[in-house]
């Protein structure tokens, strides 16, 4: 609010209370003075209400003004648009949002970790050059970039970024050590030149799932401090995501140690493998403010942040380990919005009619949670599958691994295991996007199928010893699997039990998040169960391009070659039609079903529950698809 409009409103009441005051004093129509000093009190009450309503959605931040939306004359041929308001006017600000995580890491940093909870925290507190708008995820919405336009070819992005950006302040227990960190530090090229350093360092193992997005990258040229181009070799289909979804690393933090001495060049990307500062950093609306490993990670609302203030001073991760106390301290109140777990579903809102089936069971009023809770379904643009490491003797024939494949029986799993919370698939695109082929039905439960192709492949019990062997290897693998989420271990307890009717011995080995995540990424595992988060525009190559089987860290974890996949993933890199893209991904969608490298179990639904304060609660249809921006608390 400018300090103009705060004097002409105080005027305005110092006005109306003189002159209430002197009607008063004379004593005649006193009721009727008293009356209608209320109504002016209200009036102004509420202007001063607007005023503070328009100044949470796009008043000053800090020391800078909001932007105007950028004109054709100013940026002609501009990619980014202007986002609606996301909080009604009405909304109310202030309180703090507590959310649930599975796991806190020793380290925040989005280029080497990519945990799904971590990256959920980014979104709050990283800023990137612009972001999917969320009324038409096929456009973008400018962030740190006011201005970005593109060449005819899509090899060339020239970006303007806005002016006076500034990183988040330093977290203050890191100024007891390192002093030298203190005061403003402004965003420049020279943080987005840092990034893409560091992403395309092969010393950075933790960037190569981020760096697989970069193999068409050429080059980054400075124009300012303000403004620099994304140059690519060649034209790609998904250069425009990778380029506006860049977002900047603070290279005046990274590129030296804790008393401010720089890192010699060739050794920064090794030191940021492990950099001694663990906080993340950004310039989004919430700031990174502190965490204790295990316990939780807080988020502040950064008083600076130039874009629509979000209602909650603060958001609180709560590390909880067990989902199962997800619900209970729900309605204690120490949470307020979680997923619930299918076995909760079922508890709380399912009954089971007499024909087997479950619908909602309803209180008297007609709610589910007593009333006393909110509920929805939505979807993630997500799914579920059991990975086989085609580099063990057991899956490398397609033949075996679509044996495993008819030997689960999925559709009775997902109905009584996780209470119909899915969509079964059968491919690797997102179950409601027009890459996804619907004529390519799942594989069928079909045992008999399964000990065929068995026989086929050579696995045969040579030994009558009941279990399976080839070559003098006995058909007995490890599945890894969650430790936290009871219905995988109740699914892989059931698998275990079909397999063995047909010779297989399979092992059950519940881990927790980060010892499964690095037996994963170290490949050393026979078979896990695994997800993968989807963007609303598809890329291929990371976790499916031959290239990628070897790379340590890399996504292609079931070391999956194929010459043909290859070639479509090569060119749906490059083609931009329509109609030619859905061709190419319904081509892969058919070589991955013949293959099967994955068992492709479902497209996750989840089921959310809040405390009844909470408003405007809705659920986005890209990731994340609970953001919390546009949330608010009814505050007493």
């Amino acid at each position: 609010m400018q300090p103009r409009n705060i004097l002409a409103l105080t005027f305005l009441f110092a006005c109306v209370a003189l002159v209430t005051f002197y009607n008063c004093w004379q004593g005649s129509h006193i009721e009727s003075r008293i009356i209608q000093m209320q109504q002016t009190l209200v009036a102004v009450q509420q202007e001063l209400a607007n005023l503070d309503a328009a100044l949470r959605r796009g008043a000053p931040r800090g020391q800078t003004s909001p932007d105007l939306p950028v004109t054709d004359a100013e940026c002609p041929g501009n990619l980014l648009i202007t986002p609606r308001p996301l909080l009604p006017e009405n909304a109310s600000y202030g309180g703090t949002l507590n959310r649930a995580i599975a796991f806190s890491s020793k380290g925040y940093n989005p280029v080497t970790q990519h945990s799904a909870d971590i990256m959920e925290i980014a979104r709050y507190v990283v800023a990137n050059l612009a972001h999917y708008d969320l009324d038409d995820p096929n456009r973008y919405a400018g962030d740190l970039a006011r201005c970005v336009t593109v060449n005819e070819d899509h090899t060339v992005y020239t970006v303007q970024l806005h002016e006076g950006l500034l990183w988040h302040p330093i977290q203050p227990s890191y100024l007891v050590r390192s002093p030298w960190l203190a005061g403003e530090h402004p965003i420049t090229t020279d943080d987005f030149i840092y990034a893409l350093d560091m992403i395309l360092d092969p010393a950075v193992e933790g960037a190569a799932p981020l760096r697989s997005y970069y193999q068409d990258f050429d080059r980054i040229e400075k124009i300012s401090d303000t403004a620099f181009r994304l140059i690519w070799k060649k034209t790609t289909y998904q250069s425009l995501d990778f380029s506006l979804e860049l977002a900047p690393l603070p290279r005046w933090i990274y590129a030296y140690d804790p008393d401010g001495n720089p890192y010699p060049e060739a050794e920064r990307g090794a030191r940021f493998n492990d950099h001694w500062y663990l906080h993340m950093m950004g310039a989004g609306p919430y700031r990174f403010a502190d965490f204790t490993p295990q316990s939780f990670a807080r988020l502040s609302r950064h008083q600076g942040y130039r874009g629509e203030r979000p209602a909650f001073d603060e958001i609180i991760y709560r590390v909880v380990k067990n989902p199962a106390q997800h619900l209970a301290q729900l309605r204690a109140g120490e949470l307020d919005l979680i997923d619930m777990q299918p076995a909760q579903y079922r508890a709380e809102i399912l009954t089971r009619r007499q024909d087997g089936a479950y619908t909602d069971r309803l209180d008297a009023r007609g709610q589910p949670l007593d009333g006393k809770l909110g509920y929805a379904l939505y979807p993630r643009m997500s799914y579920r599958y059991i990975g086989w490491n085609q580099m063990r003797p057991f899956f490398a024939d397609a033949r075996v691994r679509l044996a495993m494949t008819h030997a689960l029986n999925r559709e009775h799993l997902l109905q009584d295991v996780f209470m119909g919370l899915g969509v079964p698939t059968s491919g690797a695109a997102y179950v409601g996007s027009p890459e996804y082929d619907r004529r390519i039905e799942p594989w069928p439960y079909d045992p008999a199928r399964a000990a065929a192709l068995l026989d086929e492949a050579g696995w045969i019990d040579s030994n009558h010893n009941g279990t399976r062997d080839k070559d003098g290897v006995e058909f007995r693998f490890t599945l890894l699997t969650y430790d936290y989420r009871p219905e995988f271990i109740a699914m892989a307890e059931y698998y275990k039990e079909e397999l063995k009717r047909l010779g297989i011995e399979m092992s059950v080995t519940a881990l927790d998040w980060p010892a499964l995540q690095s037996r994963i990424a170290a490949k050393n595992f026979d078979a896990f169960t695994g997800g993968w988060m989807l963007s609303w525009n598809s890329d291929l190559f990371q976790i499916w391009h031959s290239s990628q089987a070897d790379l340590p860290d890399a996504s292609n974890r079931v070391g999956f070659r194929n010459p043909d996949a290859d070639a479509i993933i090569e060119a749906a890199r490059i083609t931009f039609d329509k109609e030619e893209r859905v061709r190419l991904f319904h081509a892969f969608h058919a070589i991955l079903h013949r293959e099967q490298p994955y068992t492709f179990l479902f497209a996750d639904v989840s089921v959310a529950a809040w405390r009844p304060e909470l408003r405007n609660v809705v659920f986005q249809q890209i990731r994340p698809h609970d953001l919390s921006l546009p949330w608010y608390r009814a505050l007493p």
